[in-house]
């Protein structure tokens, strides 16, 4: 069984106010402890979910590089928008899950040839 951290998701209040600070670098602790905490709980993999709010490159970016930095777990990139999942895709040290790839013909033909490009899988 794989154990997937929802936790860094802009649903949560908390997130979505500390990504909407003008400076990301200054709440970069913040994300990382919280990061920590769902490895040492268990998680194998840690959602980035950008879904509902802040849904942009540069925060995937940095949001990827913070995670990164602390924990080994593999990424989720949670993203309806192309442009943030290649922000996120360039980012990646390892190999990452792309997340919300909808059955809509035109997010799939955005999101897909992204996902082969950069070559992750399974």
């Amino acid at each position: 069984m794989l154990v997937v951290a929802s936790n860094i998701t802009t649903r949560d209040p908390k997130i979505e106010r500390i990504l909407r600070k003008v400076d990301l670098k200054a709440t970069r602790n913040e994300i990382q402890e919280l990061a920590c905490r769902c490895a040492a709980a268990g998680a194998d993999v840690l959602d980035l979910n950008l879904q509902q709010h802040h849904d942009r490159p540069d925060v995937m970016a940095f949001l990827v590089g913070a995670a990164q930095d602390v924990t080994d777990r593999r990424l989720c990139l949670s993203t309806g928008n192309a442009v943030t999942l290649e922000a996120g895709l360039k980012s990646c040290d390892r190999p990452p899950w792309a997340n919300y790839v909808s059955i809509d013909q035109a997010r799939l033909q955005d999101m897909l040839p992204l996902v082969a490009e950069y070559g992750w899988s399974g």
